[in-house]
């Protein structure tokens, strides 16, 4: 319980990392506040406190708090903006989080910001002020209507805007094209968003350097928005899907001479390619799927203008129902894999020799066989952070285990016939 908890947590003084993975009271919450004043991660996803401790700003050398999937909380403490080094916050799923801290200003070094609120525009008061912002993920905000109100000269150095479950988002507002530092936009399951709003403005002289862009479950979108032109140097994923409403791409994409992945996927509406495709000439993929018109004039009459293309997919359907859930892959599985509930897992084939190259954090959840990338290091160079949950079997951690120098988490959870715990002492020991 909660008392023998807080009787252990008194041997201890030095403690960096708390991940609370249970329910737990308060008391043990405050507890760990005022004992390990070195904390730099507290991951408290999934609890149920309806207010944070006034002492958790007295955490001065915090850099990770997670409060994802708290569905209670309605307000953080003023306290929380005295956190000057907290670079990542997560609010992601916090469904009843009426506003942010009006001091939020304050908290200098965040860089990467999950949310979820109740707030109908974020406003310049909201996340504007965060200069040093380098991500910033909206979803599930069911009243939220409009994005970066009167925020021009803000947040220059983003570079990477997810939106995602907004059902009532009718505009980004004009200062999207502010956003100058901004390389990768994500934009999913928007009903009312049309992207329309800037096709008033002059965009001649737009310079915006974004590289990935993907847009999915917009039933609004007729055309793509013209602000697109401003990255046509430096463009080069363009991923569309399930955009039943988009009735033709624009003339000028032959322009985008960056572009080197082109996706489009059940957007049944599109019958034909723009002219002057052959001007793509860094065009590497092209996959066109559940566009039975498009599909069938690239194999016929429009044939010459991707005949350029090395690598061309062309479908009559999607081939899935998950299509939009394949376009996510294409931008988070470089960085991130999951693999749950199953029984065998290898990855050691060659056709995953670049997921295994980039590749950050890895999750298992394995019932039968437990095998993967038998040379450590050299085939999982950049992997930070290991999670392996709820294996029943008995299980042995590969040798080269303690070669992972860049891990930085290492997770087991739920795993009974864990074999050999020496190795991980000598795991942690050397990282």
């Amino acid at each position: 319980n909660g008392q023998e908890v807080t009787t252990q947590l008194e041997k201890l003084s030095k403690v960096q990392t708390i991940i609370f993975q249970t329910e737990q009271p308060m008391s043990l919450l405050e507890a760990c506040i005022s004992r390990f004043k070195y904390l730099r991660l507290l991951d408290l996803s999934n609890s149920s406190f309806e207010v944070l401790p006034n002492s958790i700003g007295s955490l001065k050398h915090l850099r990770f708090l997670n409060l994802e999937g708290n569905d209670i909380i309605k307000q953080l403490p003023d306290s929380i903006c005295k956190l000057h080094s907290l670079q990542t916050l997560r609010l992601g799923d916090c469904s009843n989080l009426e506003r942010l801290p009006k001091g939020i200003r304050d908290i200098i070094s965040l860089r990467f910001l999950w949310v979820t609120t109740k707030h109908t525009c974020l406003s310049e008061k909201a996340v504007g002020c965060l200069d040093s912002l380098r991500l910033l993920s909206i979803s599930n905000c069911e009243n939220l209507k409009c994005l970066f109100e009167r925020m021009e000269g803000r947040l220059t150095n983003l570079r990477t805007l997810l939106v995602n479950e907004c059902p009532s988002l009718t505009s980004l507002s004009l200062s999207i094209k502010h956003l100058t530092a901004l390389e990768t936009l994500i934009i999913m399951e928007c009903e009312e968003l049309s992207l329309m709003e800037m096709e008033g403005e002059d965009n001649q002289d737009l310079k915006l350097s974004l590289q990935k862009l993907m847009i999915v479950d917009l039933p609004k979108l007729e055309v793509l928005p013209q602000w697109l032109q401003g990255s046509a140097n430096t463009l080069q994923s363009l991923a569309i899907a399930n955009c039943e409403n988009l009735k033709a791409l624009p003339e000028w994409l032959p322009r985008l001479k960056s572009l080197h992945t082109f996706r489009i996927v059940d957007c049944p509406k599109l019958s034909s390619l723009p002219e002057g495709m052959e001007a793509l000439t860094a065009l590497r993929q092209l996959k066109i799927g559940g566009c039975p018109d498009l599909s069938r004039k690239c194999r016929e009459e429009d044939s010459h203008k991707i005949a350029h293309v090395p690598k061309i997919e062309l479908e009559e359907d999607s081939g899935s129902s998950s299509s939009s859930l394949e376009l996510e892959e294409e931008y988070y599985s470089q960085h991130t894999l999951i693999i749950d509930n199953c029984e065998e897992v290898s990855l050691i084939e060659e056709d995953n020799q670049n997921l295994k190259l980039t590749l950050r954090k890895l999750r298992l959840s394995l019932h039968k066989s437990f095998w993967f990338c038998p040379n450590g290091s050299k085939d999982l160079p950049t992997l930070q952070h290991l999670e392996i949950e709820n294996v029943t079997i008995s299980m042995v951690l590969p040798d080269w285990l303690p070669s992972l120098r860049p891990i930085q988490t290492l997770q087991i959870t739920g795993c009974p016939k864990f074999l050999n715990k020496r190795k991980i002492m000598e795991f942690l020991i050397v990282i």
